[in-house]
């Protein structure tokens, strides 16, 4: 399920997400909280990931992405900071800190897991884009962009945690950073 709300500021974009995923929420949790440095592993976007300084997961801890083209936003390196991390609540949010187009003010990402039943758990996912410029008039279609997206690395999660194994659109980034001499 996804669905979205623009704000009454036009320039601010939040976006919702819910992944029903058939596995407990203790292996959600593992990949998402306990593994967040490594998000490359299932995330076609992500080209690669890891941690700068301090590899577990916390408040203030910090991850370079080294990102494919994701809806508007072009390739490079983002580093993403934990801004909250609740072990206990299986919760978690960071923000970008760098590596983000100018046309992004801001960009704040939460998520938690949600044990529903013995073998499934939800993953909710709240996003906060903020945009700035002459940008803000198509915030509809970055919108819709991000949607398209997010959606796509919310099927990625869901079939990595199911079957432990990357998604096919992952594994197709994988063979392609391999044939082109690229880290992973």
């Amino acid at each position: 399920i996804v669905e979205s709300t623009l704000g009454r500021d036009a320039s601010r974009m939040d976006l919702h997400q819910h992944i029903i995923i058939d596995a407990p929420a203790a292996r959600t949790w593992s990949v998402l909280g306990e593994r967040f440095m490594h998000i490359g592993e299932w995330a076609s976007p992500i080209s690669s990931s890891c941690a700068i300084e301090s590899s577990q997961p916390g408040v203030g801890a910090t991850r370079a992405c080294t990102t494919a083209s994701f809806g508007p936003v072009k390739a490079g390196v983002i580093k993403e900071r934990l801004i909250a991390f609740d072990e206990e609540r299986m919760s978690f949010a960071y923000e970008a800190v760098s590596g983000m187009p100018g046309f992004i003010a801001g960009a704040v990402n939460r998520w938690s897991v949600e044990q529903l039943a013995n073998d499934r758990s939800c993953v909710h996912v709240h996003a906060t884009v903020a945009l700035r410029g002459l940008v803000r008039m198509f915030s509809w279609l970055f919108k819709l962009q991000f949607l398209v997206g997010g959606a796509r690395v919310g099927q990625e999660l869901k079939h990595f945690i199911e079957t432990g194994a990357p998604h096919p659109r992952k594994r197709k980034t994988l063979s392609i950073a391999r044939f082109a001499g690229l880290p992973e």
